[in-house]
């Protein structure tokens, strides 16, 4: 597997991704043990001012569009979205799930809602797969978002610890013989999970190296599986790894690229962050370097601050014209109150309306046949 220092460099490095970055905007050599200013020390580096130094860099006006480092980032691809979509790439087919809490049934929410989802958003611990309720909801005509969760270190998933459950598992699955979408080592650039690559005494290369095996494991049961890789839309605090790191080693395994995007107004911050802030520099980046489907792995908004409703009806918008590589699309309607102070469900009259609404003018403008 490539590590982080010696991953494959594409047309430049538009996102840094081989050099050490400094700001938005420069990318020094890797090489440099001080990346920025005359102050931090780099006129004096090993590896030369020319490699090292900002304004040096700066002058030489090599852009990391075309080349490698030393060079300069060209800021826009860090921004966001701007630029309309081409009206007739709105049009693809879409899949939309739900994660429906332990208060309602899909079938409830349905009734109440006048409307049908597409599928069931699922969480199973790797020790309890249980795939006669995955069968259940597929006999009810709903696809399945399958996340599998293995909570133990990266470590021990890629020395084949867990194994014979996957691979059995497997045997279900390929026995019943449709496809299903499954989820994988979640939320990797995080540190908040124990298979989180950053999680302590986890490595990127560790990452690789469990991931490949967890899909082995599956796939070797001839199961039909649609392997996801899912993001948190940041990585964790203090990791500035570009969002390729954790796709190219690992990029033949993978069959959509997924993301988690909550606005977390009233608990992170203060004023509601729109859909297209959240993971419009993850969209950015992926999109550039995979053509692969989008996925939203999971969504949703707090009702801390005023304006959810509003923030759903933005949401849906946003996917509808601006993210037009998101095929499949899941919201997480189950409220964390007690412990993580978040209320994800639509708990609202309003909330309800505004999703509804969202979603039907989301498949009517996506559709590529019209009524």
């Amino acid at each position: 597997m490539l590590s982080p220092s010696r991953r494959r460099v594409l047309s430049g490095d538009p996102y840094c991704s081989s050099g050490k970055l400094y700001g938005a905007g420069i990318c020094c050599s890797e090489a440099c043990a001080a990346c920025g200013t005359q102050n931090d020390g780099c006129a004096s580096d090993a590896a030369g001012e020319g490699s090292c130094c900002a304004d040096v860099i700066t002058a030489s006006e090599l852009s990391c569009n075309q080349y490698g480092p030393p060079c300069i980032i060209d800021e826009e691809r860090f921004a966001e979205p701007s630029t309309p979509a081409d009206p007739w790439s709105i049009h693809r087919n879409s899949v939309v799930g739900v994660l429906t809490g332990p208060d309602k049934t899909v079938a409830e929410r349905e009734a109440q809602y006048g409307m049908t989802f597409d599928a069931e958003l699922i969480y199973q611990n790797v020790l309890y797969l249980n795939f006669t309720y995955l069968q259940d909801v597929m006999e009810s005509g709903k696809k399945v978002q399958l996340v599998i969760e293995i909570n133990d270190n990266l470590a021990n998933i890629a020395s084949g610890t867990y194994d014979t459950q996957l691979y059995n598992f497997g045997l279900e699955a390929a026995a019943y013989g449709r496809k299903i979408s499954t989820r994988i080592l979640h939320e990797i650039n995080g540190d908040w999970y124990p298979w989180c690559a950053f999680a302590p005494g986890n490595s990127i290369d560790q990452f690789y190296e469990a991931f490949v095996r967890v899909v082995n494991a599956l796939r070797g049961s001839g199961a039909d599986l649609k392997i996801q890789l899912a993001y948190a839309a940041q990585n964790a605090a203090g990791y500035d790894n570009p969002f390729i790191d954790f796709f190219e080693p690992i990029k033949d395994y993978v069959d959509e690229v997924c993301v988690s995007a909550y606005n977390l107004c009233g608990d992170k911050y203060s004023e509601n962050k729109p859909l297209r802030d959240i993971m419009g520099e993850w969209y950015k980046q992926v999109t550039w370097f995979t053509d692969l489907p989008i996925c939203i792995a999971e969504m949703s908004s707090t009702g801390h601050c005023e304006g959810k409703p509003a923030w759903i009806a933005d949401a849906w918008d946003t996917i509808t014209n601006e993210f037009t590589q998101v095929r499949t699309i899941n919201w997480f309607f189950e409220n964390k109150i007690d412990l993580l102070n978040r209320d994800y469900d639509l708990n609202t009259s309003s909330d309800v309306q505004q999703f509804v609404d969202g979603f039907n003018n989301f498949k009517y403008a996506t559709s590529r046949v019209r009524q």
